[in-house]
């Protein structure tokens, strides 16, 4: 089971993360807030996605080495904001 291949790792093959910068992390909470004021005008709905809806539950924000954000919307709504 998955614990007891935990277990057997050596100190070797234990990866130490890297935290992001402060600021890149401040900048990525300005570019999400810029992405929802865009996104809202337009009328697209959208989700946030992957390691970053992740980093909500679990950090309540940004996961500390994340960079960047993982946002989704709907295939039918790309074209009200890129055309």
């Amino acid at each position: 089971n998955m614990s007891n291949l935990l277990k057997r790792k050596s100190k070797k093959e234990t990866h130490q993360l890297k935290l992001a910068d402060p600021k890149a992390i401040n900048l990525l909470y300005q570019l999400m807030n810029d992405v929802h004021m865009l996104l809202t005008h337009f009328g697209v709905q959208y989700w946030v996605d992957g390691g970053s809806i992740l980093g909500i539950i679990r950090h309540k924000g940004i996961i500390p080495w994340d960079d960047d954000i993982d946002i989704g919307v709907l295939k039918k709504d790309i074209k009200k904001f890129l055309y």
